[in-house]
C-alpha cells in the first residue's frame, strides 16, 4: 500500500474515533444557573449546570480499538455502533467532591486580584427532567437535602445529567466587590448558546 494510501486511512481512523468520542456528549440541558450569596467571611455559591460541562473534554487515551477512557465520573458503552456515556455512581459515590472540585476549578472567583480557594460542601447530581427547583437561593440550598435521584436507578446518559454544587469561597471577611467567571471549555456544539444566570444577593 502506498504511503499516501496509508495515511489517508489513519486520518479517516482518527476522524472517525473522534467523532465517536464525542458523539453522545450532549447538552441535552443547556442552562446554568448560579446564585452567590455573601456571608461574613466571604461567598457561599450555588451552581447548577448540565454535566457535560465538566466532563466532556476529560476522556483517556484511546485504547486498541480506538476508543477512548472513559471521563472521570462516567463508563463508556457501545450503542448501535455509536460509543455512548452514562455517569458512574461508584465513582460519584466513591468520590462525589472529586466531581465537585472540576465544578470549582471551572468557577473561579477573584477579589481586589487575589483569586479565592473553594471548598467543595456538597454535590448532587439527578436525571434531567428530575431535578428539583434552582430559581431561588431557598430552593437551591433545599436541593443538597434531597435525594441524589440520579443514582438510585438506571444511570442516565451524561448528556441527561444535572450537577448542583454547593462551594465555599473563604475570603477573610465580607467581600463588596468580586469577579466570577468560567474557565469550562469542553468543545460541545450549542456551548455557546448557553443561557447563564447569575443571581446575587
Amino acid at each position: 500500500m502506498k504511503l499516501w494510501a496509508k495515511l489517508l486511512l489513519i486520518l479517516v481512523a482518527l476522524i472517525f474515533s473522534a467523532q465517536m468520542a464525542t458523539a453522545h456528549f450532549k447538552l441535552n440541558l443547556n442552562v446554568r444557573i448560579i446564585h452567590v450569596a455573601h456571608t461574613a467571611d466571604g461567598l457561599d455559591v450555588y451552581l447548577r449546570l448540565p454535566m457535560p460541562y465538566l466532563v466532556a473534554d476529560k476522556l483517556g487515551a484511546p485504547d486498541a480499538n480506538g476508543v477512548p477512557a472513559p471521563a472521570p465520573f462516567t463508563t463508556n458503552a457501545e450503542e448501535n455502533g455509536t460509543l455512548v456515556h452514562y455517569i458512574d455512581p461508584s465513582q460519584f459515590r466513591s468520590d462525589p467532591k472529586g466531581l465537585g472540585k472540576i465544578a470549582a476549578d471551572g468557577h473561579p472567583i477573584t477579589v481586589q486580584g487575589k483569586t479565592l480557594a473553594p471548598a467543595v460542601e456538597d454535590i448532587r447530581v439527578y436525571r434531567r427532567g428530575e431535578e428539583p427547583g434552582f430559581a431561588t437561593l431557598k430552593a437551591a440550598q433545599e436541593t443538597f437535602s434531597k435525594d441524589q435521584n440520579a443514582l438510585t436507578s438506571q444511570p442516565p446518559y451524561v448528556g441527561d445529567t444535572v450537577v448542583d454544587v454547593h462551594l465555599r469561597y473563604p475570603a477573610g471577611g465580607s467581600v463588596n466587590t468580586y469577579q466570577l467567571k468560567s474557565t469550562l471549555d469542553p468543545g460541545l456544539p450549542g456551548q455557546e448558546d448557553t443561557a447563564n444566570l447569575i443571581i446575587d444577593y
